[in-house]
């Protein structure tokens, strides 16, 4: 049995046992060995999952967001120091916050899914989560107070990713050109210009 079948007898047995449901690619020194996809992306199990199906990654994205960050620290085109206010001027409230606290939770800026009226009536009218200019609006128009003094606390934050990807966003495409993960453009391509929070 070669790796390509080994991989499929796996996602197979995983997939029978309930474990699986998804889509891999096995690759070696660039070359894919392997790839494919079992299951269902609905409840109802009508829609079968294919190579090409778009997942919602959720929180699992933020290490991809930090990486993205970190590259660009040490090309030098970030600094893990530069205050939020250098990137969105009008946050004036979360004054002090940098781009380190953001990466570790200890920014105390509120996060959206506390507010659950708001988020709730976004999901319910159109099932999705906001994207970043909208939660820039929501800082804004809710003008929702610092749960604690930057580096004070610590409250996990989808917010404090949503505002993190943004200063990358201004040297994205740069950083996709000279990034040892650059590959990974391919992945994403069509699908997004900037990281995902």
């Amino acid at each position: 049995m070669d790796k390509h079948e080994m991989m499929q007898a796996l996602a197979q047995t995983l997939q029978e046992k309930d474990v699986f449901n998804g889509a891999w690619l096995y690759a070696e020194k660039g070359e894919i060995v392997s790839k494919g996809a079992l299951g269902f992306r609905d409840p109802e199990e009508t829609l079968p999952i294919t190579e090409d199906t778009i997942f919602q990654l959720a929180s699992i994205s933020k290490t991809f967001t930090g990486t993205a960050v970190m590259l660009l620290v040490r090309q030098g085109k970030l600094s893990l120091e530069d205050r939020i206010t250098k990137y969105f001027p009008e946050l004036t409230a979360y004054e002090g916050v940098t781009v380190r606290h953001l990466l570790n939770h200890t920014s105390g800026i509120p996060d959206y899914f506390d507010d659950a009226d708001w988020f709730i009536d976004l999901w319910k009218k159109e099932q999705r989560v906001p994207g970043n200019d909208e939660i820039l609006r929501f800082l804004r128009e809710t003008k929702a107070k610092p749960y604690f003094a930057p580096g004070e606390g610590l409250h996990y934050s989808n917010t404090g990713y949503n505002l993190t990807p943004t200063p990358a966003t201004t040297c994205w495409p740069c950083w996709w050109s000279g990034c040892p993960a650059s590959p990974m453009n391919s992945f994403c391509n069509g699908t997004s210009s900037s990281p995902p929070a």
